[in-house]
């Protein structure tokens, strides 16, 4: 029974092999192949053989484990060739007439998880990440983004300094109404290490009766690195852009100073904007702010 394990993991391990060779094979067309990928030299389904194995034989968690740790080994090791350049300006510019955009970079103060319910890592490790398949990134959506920030400006609304903002609904919509703000995706934009392996432990699953059946079962999985720097664009209608500072450097600014919108966007991503921001996950600095079009009275840095 040992021997056949051992089988079936080198043929894993062969195909993994084949796959992080080749690096014009991106992830959506990693997942696609993935079939093709599974035979051994002889032309037979590996993953019928895993199937047959799991199912007639009590190793499946100890299948799955390897499978996740040769999963995070070759995600580790392709993710610093990832990086592209993604011109965000020329892609959504066009699309908001006189709206004012800004440049705005941020950097992860911890690690990251962003949409860890789906994503092609869920199929791997049970625990996605938000991920786009075309440009083999991992990304934040612009809905997290937006959610995130207009929490954080709900919480500072109702003190003094921030009173003169506008409603909330004026800023980031409502039912019928468009908002005066507007997010991309942010991606990466350095090359250095951007997925690290990182676990959770979770003791309850729903078949779980009594704290007699309570069984720890680690999930490993990926997550986004601790000193990531990512760039998105933030839109503005020109009216509302007082409330909004331009940053060089914001090693460089003194805080107080600032208008209340910048203070807003600082807090929220201070506070978190992801998964687990209450265990200290996906918290952020804005490293700087930057006018592409329009932003002439910001002045900050």
């Amino acid at each position: 029974m040992s021997q056949d394990m051992e089988n079936l993991k080198r043929l894993i391990k062969r195909f993994i092999s084949r796959w992080a060779r080749d690096d014009s094979i991106n992830v959506s067309s990693f997942m696609v192949s993935l079939p093709s990928l599974l035979k051994d030299e002889a032309g037979n389904d590996v993953i019928e053989e895993i199937f047959k194995y799991m199912t007639y034989h009590d190793k499946a968690d100890e299948f799955r484990s390897y499978l996740k740790r040769m999963f995070i080994d070759m995600f580790m090791n392709r993710s610093s060739m990832w990086v592209k350049p993604i011109d965000l300006y020329n892609i959504s510019s066009s699309l908001l007439g006189n709206w004012k955009i800004y440049d705005i970079e941020i950097e992860s103060l911890e690690k990251v998880t962003v949409h860890s319910g789906w994503g092609v890592f869920n199929v791997v490790f049970e625990i996605g990440l938000a991920f786009d398949t075309i440009r083999n990134l991992p990304y934040m959506p612009s809905s997290t983004i937006k959610g995130a920030i207009r929490s954080a400006y709900r919480r500072l609304k109702g003190k003094d300094e921030f009173r003169d903002l506008p409603d909330e609904n004026i800023m980031f919509g409502s039912t019928g109404r468009i908002g005066s703000l507007a997010f991309t995706d942010a991606y990466p934009i350095d090359g250095k290490q951007i997925l690290y392996p990182d676990i959770i432990t979770p003791h309850y699953r729903p078949e779980t009766e009594s704290e007699l059946d309570v069984s720890p079962s680690p999930l490993p999985h990926l997550v986004i690195g601790k000193g990531v720097r990512f760039k998105f664009l933030l839109f503005i209608k020109p009216e509302y852009e007082k409330y909004l500072d331009e940053i060089d450097d914001i090693e460089n600014v003194d805080i107080e100073s600032l208008k209340p919108l910048t203070k807003v966007l600082l807090y929220g991503f201070a506070r978190g904007v992801g998964g687990r921001t209450s265990y200290g996950y996906s918290r952020f600095i804005i490293k700087s702010i930057k006018a592409l079009r329009g932003g002439g009275d910001g002045g900050s840095g």
